[in-house]
């Protein structure tokens, strides 16, 4: 295997690590501050972070492109936060990453409506998978007790 590859597929599993990890700090912090806080933290310290890899970055930027990072940071970064910060508190982290795994949802139906992409059979096997999947795991278990079975 290359050297390079080993490096990216590093750097993947790092990712998710560190992904894994903003989980359990969530919870801690919730616990002492409140969510605007924490995201405020978060992406002050995310924000240096890419400042200091943009300065090695040589590539030209529009103002259009700006803008759209912004509007990204605003909407896709600080309000998702936020709101994901506040479910930690209210529902736990454990329940809360249960729904995460409705972006690809959300990003398919939205790239449909938006961007005029094909909502083909595939996605939309996906999507009733995810939802199925998201339900079946929200659902209170029902035991059934079967006391003529139990030992005296």
């Amino acid at each position: 295997m290359k050297k390079s590859k080993i490096r990216v597929y590093f750097i993947a599993v790092m990712t998710m690590v560190m992904w894994s990890m903003t989980f359990v700090w969530f919870k801690i912090a919730n616990e002492v501050y409140p969510p605007f806080t924490i995201v405020f933290l978060r992406l002050l310290v995310s924000s240096l972070v890419m400042l200091g890899i943009a300065k090695f970055a040589s590539a030209e930027h529009s103002l259009k492109a700006i803008l759209n990072l912004g509007y990204l940071a605003i909407f896709g970064s600080s309000l998702a936060s936020i709101f994901f910060t506040y479910c930690i508190r209210n529902i736990g982290a454990t329940r809360t990453e249960i729904f995460t795994n409705l972006i690809p949802v959300f990003t398919a139906v939205f790239a449909w409506y938006v961007l005029g992409e094909e909502l083909g059979p595939k996605k939309i096997i996906g999507i009733v998978v995810v939802l199925a999947g998201l339900f079946l795991s929200q659902m209170k278990s029902r035991k059934k007790h079967y006391q003529h079975f139990a030992a005296p």
